[in-house]
């Protein structure tokens, strides 16, 4: 599987639900409805600013785009409902499918898949997509509080700048793509 376009982001308990539980969830519902929603929040990877932009081009140019996951010890402990609506705009609100639960998160990405894996993603090749990072190595971008990023692998041969990640999980992203939540 070509990696060239990623959402990457770290993942862990969240919502008081351990990780195991997350992904067979998870699983379900892409066994129930096809597709499975991703959440998370914070500042980055916005929907409409930064994923959405970034899964148009790489749309536009014929190529998947993949949510990478990669396990954190940071963990999220709190006791958030389930979102009731998503919206790839804020404007035209769609009831979330069956089957489906996105908890306490604003946002989701969407996908039609969650494969377990065992991959080492060199942190160098890729580069951030958009933004006002955009160019910067992930190696040097992904670090500290920042936790999710999109981008695009660029060949680096210099050896002494790498930097592995273990990569638990992927998912290819369909349309709609991101999402906000409600």
């Amino acid at each position: 599987m070509e990696l060239k376009n990623i959402v990457i982001m770290k993942y862990g308990v969240h919502a008081s639900e351990n990780v195991e539980n997350i992904i067979t969830r998870k699983q379900a519902e892409i066994s129930t409805a096809g597709q499975m929603f991703w959440g998370y929040g914070g500042t980055l990877c916005h929907p409409a600013a930064q994923v959405q932009p970034f899964l148009h081009e790489n749309q536009t140019a014929g190529e998947k785009t993949y949510l990478v996951l990669v396990r954190t010890a940071s963990d999220l402990y709190n006791e958030p409902s389930c979102r009731l609506e998503y919206s790839p705009d804020r404007s035209h609100w769609i009831k979330i499918p069956e089957g489906i639960c996105v908890r306490g998160s604003r946002y989701a990405i969407v996908c039609s898949s969650l494969i377990r894996c065992d991959l080492i993603l060199d942190l160098f090749q890729y580069r951030v997509a958009i933004g006002n990072s955009a160019g910067r190595p992930l190696s040097e971008y992904l670090r500290g509080r920042v936790d999710k990023a999109c981008a695009r692998f660029v060949p680096n041969m210099d050896s002494a700048l790498h930097k592995e990640l273990n990569v638990d999980y992927i998912g290819e992203v369909e349309e709609p793509g991101a999402v906000f939540c409600r």
